[in-house]
């Protein structure tokens, strides 16, 4: 599971992160994101790609996996 975490951007905090989750609830990886208002996440079919919806630059980001 990817969970997208939520940060103000006025909080001077210039990076988002994206923690990976196993099924037993495990933290298995962090992932650093270009922003910090993080609002959605999903992969492309081949699960090569994070991609990654911020909110306040309305702007979606792809990361390479």
């Amino acid at each position: 599971m990817y969970v997208c975490h939520y940060d103000v951007a006025s909080s001077g905090t210039a990076k988002g992160l994206v923690s990976v989750i196993s099924p037993a609830g495990k933290l298995l990886r962090e992932i650093e994101a270009p922003a910090p208002e993080l609002t959605g996440v999903t992969l492309n079919a081949e699960g090569t790609i994070l991609y990654l919806t911020e909110s306040s630059t309305n702007t979606v980001y792809g990361l390479t996996l």
